[in-house]
């Protein structure tokens, strides 16, 4: 999944002939969420672009297929990322949904946090991603990801639900995960009473609690337009216990 044309400046990629518009999330947007906003100026730069998602490419079995430009950036010393969210709930239950990523040019670092209602946050795990790996984001984790480069730009794949929407309500209630990543590393964010330690791990080693490779090849894409029933933990996590 790599022959496209990616236009930021008209925010379009064009792909097997069709043109997606991206959404974008914009400075003002992203200031609720950085750890020196205040550093960040003057007040125009609220309109600068800060990356761009591009849905619905692909639908397959209620699934859908989108993709995540996350361009180059440092400000207020913080790195690029995305504003953060969780999955919703999956039916009536206590359980949030999962959703998949894959890296396609770039490194991305995914700052994922567990909460556990009536306790807190429990985990903070940063999962490290070069190109071609795949992370997933397990049920009642949260997650943020960063572009930790100063000269590439970071390009994901995804796939989720097609009937759910991320929620973000917390992140923005909080300022952001409990930890941002600084140029100089990582920082707590102090609008927690109490982050756990982070816990670093490769992708592989991530995906390896999960035995998430037995759900798939090296590619998404391939995998939902091919073996779709492999990625049914997606639509209902009690399938990826």
């Amino acid at each position: 999944m790599t022959d496209f044309d990616l236009d930021l400046g008209n925010g379009t990629l064009t792909i097997q002939g069709e043109t997606l518009k991206a959404e974008v999330v914009t400075m003002k947007s992203l200031r609720e969420v950085m750890a020196n906003p205040e550093k960040i100026i003057p007040i125009s730069s609220n309109a600068y672009p800060m990356y761009y998602t591009f849905k619905g490419f692909k639908e397959v079995n209620d699934l859908r297929f989108d993709f995540l430009v996350i361009p180059v950036g440092v400000y207020g010393d913080e790195y690029n990322k995305t504003y953060g969210a969780f999955y919703p709930y999956y039916g009536g239950s206590k359980v949030t949904h999962a959703g998949l990523y894959q890296v396609l040019k770039g490194n991305a670092h995914f700052i994922l946090q567990k909460v556990v209602e009536g306790t807190g946050l429990e985990e903070v795990i940063v999962v490290k991603a070069n190109r071609g790996d795949v992370v997933i984001i397990p049920p009642n984790y949260g997650f943020t990801i960063v572009n930790p480069h100063k000269k590439e730009q970071l390009i994901l794949t995804n796939i989720i639900s097609k009937n759910i929407v991320p929620d973000s309500t917390v992140y923005k209630i909080m300022r952001g995960a409990s930890y941002y990543e600084m140029t100089h590393g990582y920082m707590i964010n102090p609008s927690y009473r109490y982050a756990p330690e982070i816990k670093i791990n490769t992708a592989t080693e991530w995906n390896r609690v999960y035995a998430i490779s037995k759900h798939l090849n090296s590619d998404i894409y391939e995998v939902l337009v091919n073996t779709p029933d492999k990625l049914d933990f997606i639509k209902d996590p009690y399938k990826l216990r």
